[in-house]
């Protein structure tokens, strides 16, 4: 893990990371490594599940192949092309994936009575995954539950 409970006094720890869709934010708890970009292995075939669920590429780690997902991609967007982007190693109930996001920002303690439920809009198939919102001085902050990230394909793949 990259940082302990320790570090979010007044409530849980949440990795504030950017994507071209906007800010995000995933539970501390889940994120077992930050790796630099140019660790993905973008070679791998792309079948249709893996461009349904935003799968941009492997990445290699303790022996083990591990899927990474574009998190603008995820989010129903375009694929963020390779630049100075990271990878967040995440582990959820199910799997261990990558998250690829176009910046890693701050580390933010989040109290639960802090969070908004989301509105109507937010609520469809496909967002299951959006766990709630957080008002800053900066803007919203979507909350992201990464045990349903990947139980459902991207709102985009299951337009086409």
């Amino acid at each position: 893990m990259i940082a302990s409970a320790e570090a979010a006094v007044g409530g849980e720890p949440w990795l504030v990371v950017g994507a071209a869709a906007g800010d995000f934010a995933v539970p501390v708890a889940r994120v077992l490594e930050i790796l630099p970009v140019s660790a993905l292995d973008a070679s791998v075939s792309q079948e249709p599940w893996h461009r349904s669920y935003g799968v941009c590429g492997l990445v290699r780690t303790h022996g083990r192949r591990v899927p990474v997902v574009d998190l603008s991609q995820r989010l129903g967007g375009e694929a963020t092309p390779v630049g100075t982007q990271r990878i967040l190693l995440t582990e959820s109930k199910r799997r261990t994936f990558g998250l690829r996001v176009d910046r890693v920002e701050d580390l933010l303690a989040v109290p639960k009575e802090a969070v908004r439920a989301l509105p109507a809009y937010l609520r469809t198939v496909g967002n299951e995954y959006l766990a709630g919102l957080l008002n800053r001085e900066t803007g919203w902050l979507i909350l992201l539950d990464l045990d349903r990230m990947m139980l459902a394909p991207s709102p985009k793949a299951s337009d086409s």
